[in-house]
């Protein structure tokens, strides 16, 4: 099994898994491939697997200040909600 990123730009790397992925071997995956490739304005896209979206792994990819698509997608779904409140204040916190 393997991981790899793909940037617009290009720029590509390609990282042999283990053969059981838990989010302490993806975080040393994250930690070998995505952080010597992202870049301030990049996002980060993976897909749903259990150590993807483990507690852990989030933990970590929000700490290195990663932009991952799942966020920006839940804050996108969330903005009419958000727009409502801040009608139904006023504009008051």
């Amino acid at each position: 099994m393997c991981w790899g990123a793909i940037l617009g730009d290009g720029s590509r790397t390609l990282i042999r898994c283990p053969y059981w992925m838990d989010s302490d071997a993806y975080i040393n995956i994250l930690q070998e491939g995505i952080l010597n490739m992202y870049k301030h304005d990049s996002i980060f896209n993976h897909d749903g697997a259990p150590c993807h979206q483990s507690k852990k792994t989030l933990t970590y990819l929000c700490g290195k200040k990663v932009c991952v698509f799942d966020t920006i997608q839940s804050l996108y779904s969330s903005m009419p909600q958000r727009l409502a409140s801040v009608i139904k204040s006023k504009g008051c916190p």
